[in-house]
């Protein structure tokens, strides 16, 4: 069954995780993960939070779309959400060269980004995550 996976990798004492699946794979929606084809969904809720309740990240639906586009995008699990579905993060290049961290979830097999930003570089550290995972490919 592993052998349907591009790359797993697990580090249990930092509670770090990498998730890649590949782009047609099966296994992606069974985990909740990314849908087999990368449709998004796009309501007054989400549209409301992340560009009207934020113009200042001056974000378009292209622009937040594009992150999961990258291949080298890092997943993880987050937690559940308001509705009692389960949320992930991505963390991945934009078609602007800008590293973004968006916080999704998998509703009637399509990605319902609901939140998007420039990924930080202080506290959590999420640019240098992204551009550490990519020196181990």
């Amino acid at each position: 069954m592993l052998s349907n996976w591009d790359n797993i990798s697990l580090n249990l004492l930092t509670g770090s995780y990498k998730i890649v699946l590949p782009e047609e794979s099966n296994l992606a929606g069974n985990l909740g993960a990314l849908p087999r084809k990368k449709k998004f969904l796009w309501d007054s809720g989400n549209i409301r939070h992340i560009f009207n309740h934020h113009p200042e990240r001056e974000l378009t639906i292209e622009e937040v779309e594009s992150v999961f586009h990258d291949k080298n995008a890092i997943h993880r699990p987050d937690k559940l959400n308001d509705y009692n579905e389960m949320e992930y993060i991505c963390i991945g290049m934009s078609q602007s060269n800008i590293v973004r961290f968006v916080v999704y979830s998998v509703r009637n097999g399509m990605i319902r980004p609901g939140s998007a930003r420039t990924a930080n570089a202080d506290a959590d550290d999420e640019r240098k995550a992204y551009y550490d995972s990519l020196k181990k490919k």
